[in-house]
């Protein structure tokens, strides 16, 4: 059952940040005796090399991340550390094998580096929203946050949707003091997800963590 994560990141948000990194790691740890959760092959991999890996390691791994993210809030900052003028997510790059993967200066992107890539294990994060088309139908955008490698056959994946409240602020330096709702387009900031028709909720996004042995 999906639950709703808690209000917008300003200033004080970055405050926390230290106290979300250490509440993630600690509820991974419970979170992973857990029972495992079923994962689908991520939309990266064509369904006929798709084999997904069997290790409940990493079948829960992936659902364990993205449900304590929740759990405190990490996904929510995550969701939110966009560039409004540049037009991406504020990432930073990295030193890692693969050549051109960058790093999530994140509570929640500093979790996913020391649990994933140090262990050895890929991973990309996506977010997931749906935009009307021209011609009145959905489109599904899948805009990557953060990537450290290309995916594979033994890759699974997991999703959490994150809901944003109209209220909310960016998290990403420089741009703390910006409402999602202040935004103007006309100025030549935007956010990523186009805002909804209800209420508090600017829009709901569905966060998408692909992982694999690299």
């Amino acid at each position: 059952m999906q639950s709703r994560t808690r209000g917008g990141f300003g200033a004080d948000g970055r405050g926390q940040a230290h106290t979300i990194e250490v509440a993630l790691a600690a509820l991974i740890v419970v979170s992973a005796i857990g029972a495992a959760m079923q994962v689908t092959p991520p939309t990266a991999v064509p369904a006929s090399s798709a084999a997904v890996d069997d290790d409940p390691l990493y079948r829960t791994s992936a659902v364990d991340l993205l449900e304590t993210g929740a759990a405190t809030g990490a996904l929510l900052e995550t969701v939110l550390y966009w560039d409004p003028v540049a037009g991406t997510f504020a990432s930073t790059a990295a030193d890692h094998p693969s050549g051109d993967a960058t790093r999530l200066p994140t509570a929640f992107g500093r979790t996913l580096e020391r649990t994933l890539v140090r262990r050895g294990l890929g991973f990309t994060l996506s977010v997931v929203y749906h935009t009307e088309h021209t011609a009145g139908r959905p489109t599904v955008v899948r805009q990557p946050i953060v990537e450290s490698g290309v995916p594979h056959a033994s890759a699974v994946a997991a999703s959490r949707v994150v809901t944003i409240p109209k209220n909310a602020s960016l998290t990403a330096p420089g741009v703390e003091d910006r409402r999602l709702d202040a935004l103007d387009a006309s100025s030549g900031e935007r956010f990523y997800v186009p805002p909804s028709d209800d209420g508090a909720v600017y829009a709901a996004v569905e966060v998408e963590l692909v992982v694999w042995r690299s």
